[in-house]
C-alpha cells in the first residue's frame, strides 16, 4: 500500500485518479470520463455513468458503461476522499 501513495505523491495532480483507480477499480475509460459531478462528498460515492473510448474513423465517443454494476460504484475510502477535499481546496477558481 505504502507504493501507491509513495507514486501518487511523485505524480501528485494525478494523486486522486491514481487513489481511485486502486481503490475504486474503475476502467481507464470510466475515468477518463469522469465528471466533478460524479463525485459526491457528502454521501461518499462515485458515480461511473460514462466511459470514453476510441472508435476507429470517430475518434473519442462517450457512451454508457460496459456493465450496469459500473453505473453506481460506492466508496468509502478515505484517503480518496481525503485527498479529493484537499484538491478541492487547493484550486483557484476564476
Amino acid at each position: 500500500m505504502r507504493q501507491v501513495f509513495t507514486l501518487a505523491d511523485v505524480i501528485h495532480p494525478g494523486i486522486v485518479l491514481i487513489l481511485l483507480a486502486v481503490f475504486g477499480c474503475p476502467r481507464w475509460g470510466e475515468l477518463a470520463a469522469l465528471q466533478r459531478t460524479d463525485i459526491d462528498l457528502v454521501t461518499r460515492t462515485v458515480r461511473i455513468e460514462r466511459t470514453l473510448t476510441e472508435l476507429r474513423g470517430r475518434g473519442q465517443v462517450f457512451g454508457p458503461p460496459k456493465s450496469d454494476a459500473g453505473s453506481a460504484v460506492a466508496s468509502d475510502e478515505s484517503a480518496f476522499f481525503a485527498e479529493f477535499e484537499a484538491m478541492l481546496q487547493s484550486i483557484k477558481f476564476r
